[in-house]
């Protein structure tokens, strides 16, 4: 590659699509995607890969980098010169590239796509930064509860929980020893704890239900938006959960988001935060 400065598409509040400076015409373009081949989403985006490869009279290189190890790889590439063309990202990382100035603003050619209006202005402010755009929406994934409605039905429960301490009562009553063992093999809810992407995608929500933010910015500075208390409010929620409660078992302390998601599609857990991917 001769140029080191990044263009990055957003997939807002889950993924982030990154593109990263093209090369030189004619010359082979890098992609990395956490998405592996064999699932819908992994497969749609292969398929335009191959259709702009195609398009374009280039090779493209699709390669697979977890979600997990994607960030450290795309930072310490960048810092040894060795960066793809192409990735998907997550927007919270958008900051931390930009600081390092692996960025490549595409203003202009955001607002001379004809297109443009037909996304929301909320994805545009949102992957802006200092009045440039630096990435492109690729995806939305709103998060929301999911419930499983066969554990619902047979726990007699009739609608989800609307407040923690519903969540309290009625992850409660999904618990579960299937075997008579004396331990649950079914719980009510589960959350990542694990050193994780997911891991602050989920704590973030509840930090917002205490009334805090992330950051807030005061005078043209960016400030710490939440307080102690707030945060001690979110952890003691999690805590009660796992110990006080105990509706999430206290293996989730080591689950990032595929050993949820896993936990959660074979019936160990019966509630979680989750997007529409899980529907696959």
């Amino acid at each position: 590659m001769s140029k080191k400065n990044i263009y990055i598409v957003l997939l807002v509040l889950v993924l982030t699509f990154l593109v990263i400076q093209a090369s030189q015409a004619g010359s082979k373009i890098i992609m990395y995607s956490p998405e592996g081949r064999g699932t819908p989403l992994g497969d749609a985006v292969y398929q335009v890969t191959q259709d702009f490869a195609k398009s374009a009279g280039v090779d493209v290189s699709y390669e697979v980098i977890g979600w997990s190890e994607l960030k450290n790889k795309l930072t310490i590439g960048y810092m040894g010169g060795a960066v793809p063309d192409v990735s998907l990202i997550l927007p919270e990382w958008l900051y931390d590239l930009n600081n390092v100035g692996m960025l490549q603003p595409i203003t202009k050619e955001v607002n001379s796509w004809d297109e443009k209006n037909a996304f929301p202005d909320a994805l545009w402010h949102g992957i802006t930064i200092d009045g440039e755009i630096v990435a492109f929406p690729y995806m939305i994934n709103p998060r929301g509860l999911i419930y499983r409605k066969d554990l619902y039905t047979k726990a007699g429960i009739s609608a989800p929980p609307k407040r923690w301490e519903d969540l309290y009562k009625i992850g409660a009553k999904l618990n579960s020893d299937v075997n008579g063992d004396g331990r649950y093999e079914i719980y009510g809810f589960g959350y990542c704890g694990a050193k994780d992407p997911r891991t602050p995608q989920e704590f973030i929500p509840y930090l917002w239900q205490t009334g805090g933010e992330l950051v807030k910015r005061v005078n043209g500075k960016w400030q710490v938006g939440f307080t102690a208390k707030q945060a001690a409010k979110v952890f003691q929620f999690y805590y009660d959960l796992m110990f006080t409660h105990k509706v999430v078992p206290q293996e989730a302390r080591e689950w990032g988001y595929q050993q949820m998601d896993m936990a959660y599609a074979s019936g160990k857990i019966a509630m979680s935060v989750n997007g529409p991917w899980m529907y696959h």
